[in-house]
């Protein structure tokens, strides 16, 4: 899905996302300035996707492929995961009715 290909940090900060959008690939390009939030303990972190203790950019610029594709990041706060699933491959999506077993 990144389009970039070097398995590192871009130099210049911008990264190539593919997303599928009614089953056709669309490249998303997105910089690394990331939102960002002021702890109480006087630390810095990212407002969204949280990074781990590696640090990997990864899973946020993901996210903000994902929010510039669907116009910001309130239109991704929540959703099916199936769909998530179709836009990172392409592929088609079948739904089940869901039955419920408890009666």
């Amino acid at each position: 899905m990144f389009l970039n290909m070097k398995n590192e940090q871009a130099k210049g900060g911008v990264y190539a996302v593919q997303i599928y959008a009614l089953g056709m690939p669309m490249t998303v390009m997105v910089d690394d300035y990331l939102p960002m939030i002021s702890q109480e303990d006087d630390e810095v972190s990212t407002l969204y996707s949280l990074l781990g203790n590696d640090t990997p950019l990864w899973g946020a610029i993901l996210e903000k492929a994902f929010a510039k594709r669907y116009g910001n990041y309130e239109h991704v706060t929540e959703g099916v995961p199936s769909e998530a699933i179709r836009a990172l491959t392409g592929a088609p999506l079948i739904a089940y009715p869901h039955k419920d077993y408890t009666a």
